[in-house]
């Protein structure tokens, strides 16, 4: 088949079924954008399904329509956005900067899950996110990411930060929550002055921040416990609304 750059062009797709039939798909080629004989660039349509194998090399918009499409080595160029490896995988980008999204196998051959992996230059760092089929969500740094069952299943967001004030004083969160459904927790710490101080939430949180609840148990010299106005940092966890 000849290609003439600005004119419709019409071919016959030779396809393998997956019982292993041979059978003829059309393809019709719209006009594309002017080029030298033989340039793929502009819309092409599969009227039929089958296997296109490489290296066939497809530039511009493809389009199917209504039918399944296997491709074997076959890279779409420009925007690069193809599929490799013996599981399959989709890419997106040039080898050397891309997004790759994949099935993944344990050491048994097992289907282990979904990944989404992500590489750059010059630091050709790979970074993958696993999406497990047991549900579990594993990131690059190989940790796996927290679940939690909340009211109405609404995102829910977690907060680490400094709590600094003396009892009574009014504390702010690094981020407001979305709704008032807010817990605080503050660990029981030995101040630097030696003081056992047991810290919490006078009242309520709401989305924006809580008033501090600082009081001594018991100090290093044996004086008697009280409401402490030391402002020295405390540390603040906090769960809410996201």
């Amino acid at each position: 088949m000849s290609l003439t750059p600005g004119q419709t062009a019409q071919a016959t797709l030779v396809a393998t079924d997956n019982d292993g039939k041979r059978f003829t798909a059309p393809l019709e080629l719209p006009p594309g954008a002017p080029g030298a004989a033989g340039d793929l660039s502009g819309a092409l349509s599969l009227q039929a399904g089958g296997t296109v194998e490489g290296p066939t090399l497809f530039k511009g918009n493809v389009t199917f329509e209504d039918v399944q499409v296997n491709f074997k080595g076959c890279p779409f160029s420009s925007d690069t956005f193809y599929w490799s490896g013996a599981l399959g995988g989709l890419i997106i980008g040039e080898p050397t900067s891309r997004v790759q999204i994949g099935q993944r196998q344990d050491s048994a051959g097992t289907l282990q899950g979904l990944y989404v992996g992500l590489t750059d230059t010059p630091s050709i760092n790979w970074a993958e996110w696993l999406f497990d089929r047991s549900g579990a969500v594993i990131t690059p740094k190989s940790n796996t990411l927290f679940e939690i069952a909340t009211p109405g299943s609404v995102p829910y967001l977690v907060q680490i930060f400094s709590v600094t004030g003396a009892n009574g004083q009014g504390c702010g969160f690094p981020k407001p929550f979305s709704g008032n459904d807010v817990r605080v927790v503050i660990p029981t710490v030995f101040t630097a002055a030696g003081n056992l101080v047991v810290a919490g939430v006078s009242g309520a949180a709401n989305a924006s921040g809580f008033t501090l609840t600082r009081y001594i148990v018991a100090t290093r010299d044996g004086a008697q416990a009280a409401w402490d106005s030391d402002t020295s940092p405390l540390l603040g966890f906090a769960i809410g609304p996201a």
